[in-house]
């Protein structure tokens, strides 16, 4: 099957007492914080540690599967976005429109695409491939741009635990309604909602590319939390160590009209992949020229009575 060949960076597992993770300043703290759960973080107590494996790896063309992926089965699935619900031309000149027009569709799509009872977007997280993922001077609008950079470290957004973790914050907040906060275990989820804009007719630099969760249980490797700090306070998502029996898939020339599903995380009992989607931005060779990547993902958590 055609696929394409790039880099993606793994995070080792950390030494004996030692956590993985990295600092991070205070303008992508500001983003990150809405998106993920946050806990303490005692530098005295704790000691990061964040050594990285870059690896070249072959992907697979979802495009051409022979059955397509769906987000059940597969955790990720590609989906038209109705005419109505795409993007205006000017989205970069109206984020704040953008993002309210952008935030109802993805709860519409999740709605149609999982059959829950509810659905309800509490995070949107604007990227560019120009940007310094490590330093947010980097790129264009420098400090003062509200957006973030293509992350090609393989992660998922959540833990398990840091997952339960967000949605508890989620209902104290009153973001989202107490009726999630009270589910028995088995029917949430939280699912990510990608799409690129402004890039040209196709997304043609840092494209997104996902592991099959089918993969990860083959090779035997298990998550590992990754903390992002500022401060006296750390977001928490997903790292695994890297594995050649990881299976790579992505869509190849994505339009402003086409948005990725994949799963955050699924706490669906009957599901046979519980844990959210490792995810990366594909660094593939000869990008110089190219048009940078400008995308948005809404993340929506979902609940089933």
């Amino acid at each position: 099957m055609a696929g394409v060949s790039g880099q993606v960076v793994y995070t080792k597992q950390p030494s004996a007492g030692n956590c993985a993770g990295r600092t991070v300043d205070l303008e992508l703290w500001g983003r990150l914080n809405t998106a993920l759960a946050c806990s303490d973080f005692d530098a005295s107590q704790q000691t990061l540690e964040d050594e990285e494996l870059a690896v070249q790896i072959e992907v697979k063309d979802a495009r051409r599967r022979a059955s397509l992926p769906k987000l059940f089965l597969d955790g990720f699935e590609l989906i038209e976005v109705p005419k109505a619900q795409c993007m205006p031309q000017d989205w970069l000149e109206n984020k704040a429109e953008a993002r309210r027009l952008a935030e109802a569709a993805a709860v519409d799509l999740v709605k149609v695409a999982t059959g829950c009872t509810e659905a309800v977007a509490f995070d949107a997280t604007w990227r560019s491939s120009a940007r310094g993922n490590r330093d947010s001077s980097l790129g264009p609008g420098g400090r003062g741009a509200n957006l973030s950079a293509a992350v090609s470290r393989v992660h998922a957004d959540y833990t398990r635990e840091s997952a339960l973790r967000k949605i508890s914050e989620l209902v104290k907040l009153g973001t989202i309604p107490e009726a999630f906060g009270k589910q028995a275990e088995g029917r949430r989820a939280i699912v990510n909602v990608w799409r690129a804009f402004g890039a040209g007719e196709t997304v043609q630099e840092a494209p997104l590319c996902l592991m099959h969760p089918k993969s990860m249980s083959i090779a035997g490797t298990e998550p590992f939390p990754y903390s992002l700090v500022h401060g006296t306070r750390a977001g928490i998502n997903a790292s695994v160590a890297y594995s050649d029996a990881h299976e790579w898939w992505h869509f190849p020339a994505m339009t402003k009209n086409e948005a990725i599903l994949f799963y955050n995380f699924n706490e669906q009992l009957e599901s046979p992949m519980p844990h959210g989607v490792f995810h990366s931005a594909l660094m593939t060779p000869a990008q110089d020229g190219r048009p940078p990547r400008l995308s948005l993902e809404v993340r929506v958590i979902a609940r089933w009575e």
